[in-house]
Formats: structure tokens, sequence, C-alpha cells
């Protein structure tokens, strides 16, 4: 099972905020020609990371095969395609309950890989 959710993104090139569309591990299979692992930057100079805090330096984030541009989340829908035809399927059930608890406010659904 793997969490697919947004993650704010400060661009160094362009200076600009994206929301991209990341995953919490990185499946076996095609899918790895569709992520790119990069750092977790700190979003600003005031803010640091937490010795504290659990989050990975790293995130795994959807990029288009062809053009190695970082997914938005305005292209969730092709992303979905992606995985559908990679042989991955929606949790609506995990994905609803989560949601509901509020668990993560970035958590955008849950995949499963189908059998």
């Amino acid at each position: 099972m793997f969490k697919v959710s947004k993650e704010i993104y400060l661009d160094s090139f362009t200076k600009c905020y994206k929301n991209i569309i990341t995953i919490s591990s990185i499946p076996e299979g095609d899918i790895k020609k569709y992520i790119k692992t990069i750092p977790r930057k700190t979003l600003s100079p005031f803010k640091t990371f937490d010795c504290c805090d659990e989050k990975s330096h790293c995130v795994h984030a959807f990029v288009d095969y062809e053009t190695k541009d970082f997914f938005n989340i305005e292209q969730v829908d092709v992303v979905m395609n992606i995985l559908n035809g990679l042989g991955f399927s929606l949790d609506f059930d995990l994905t609803k309950i989560m949601l509901k608890n509020k668990s993560s406010k970035n958590l955008l659904f849950y995949i499963i890989k189908k059998t």
C-alpha cells in the first residue's frame, strides 16, 4: 500500500512554489520511470528541520516521463491514469477513513497494487 500526497515544493530555478504529487515510497516495476527522488528543502529560512520530526529528508515525486517536469496537483487525473495503467487501484475505504480522521492535510489517496 502506498500513500499519494501533495507537497509544497520550491522550484529553485523559477523561485515559484508548486504543489507537486508525491508517493510514500517507490513501488517495484515500470512506475519508477515516473518518480524522481528529490531532497526536501525548507520553504523558509525561518523554518528549519526538526530532528524529532519523523519525515524523511527526501520526497518521491511524480514526474512526466517525457518532459521530466513534476506533476502538480491540477494534474492528479493524469497521475491516476498512469497508476491505473500500471496495475494500481485506489483504496477507497482507507482513503475515506483517513480523510475523515484528518490524519494528514496533504493526503490525496491510498493505492494498492492489483493482483
